[in-house]
């Protein structure tokens, strides 16, 4: 399985320059938000612990798993290229 990056299609409908300048954090919350999503609902789907999400979201955890990113990012609508980028550059 190869990882990269992700940007925010549901803010952006494509790559951008700003996205990708963002931090982890700042891409994880504000996606969530775009969704309308929260954070018990991100665990009842994911099985991530919303205790863990408010973690990477806050920046207190800037280290997450390929498996939590890769969940965040398909239930969050990421790319997960750019995302994983971004992750992989803190």
């Amino acid at each position: 399985m190869k990882f990269g990056l992700i940007i925010i299609s549901s803010l952006t409908g494509s790559r951008c320059r700003k996205c990708e300048r963002m931090k982890l954090s700042e891409v994880l919350k504000s996606a969530r938000k775009e969704k309308g999503l929260r954070l018990r609902q991100v665990q009842e789907t994911t099985g991530i612990s919303n205790t863990y999400i408010s973690q990477l979201e806050n920046g207190k955890n800037n280290s997450p798993s390929a498996e939590v990113l890769y969940k965040l990012c398909l239930l969050y609508g990421l790319d997960v290229n750019s995302t994983f980028k971004i992750a992989s550059e803190q």
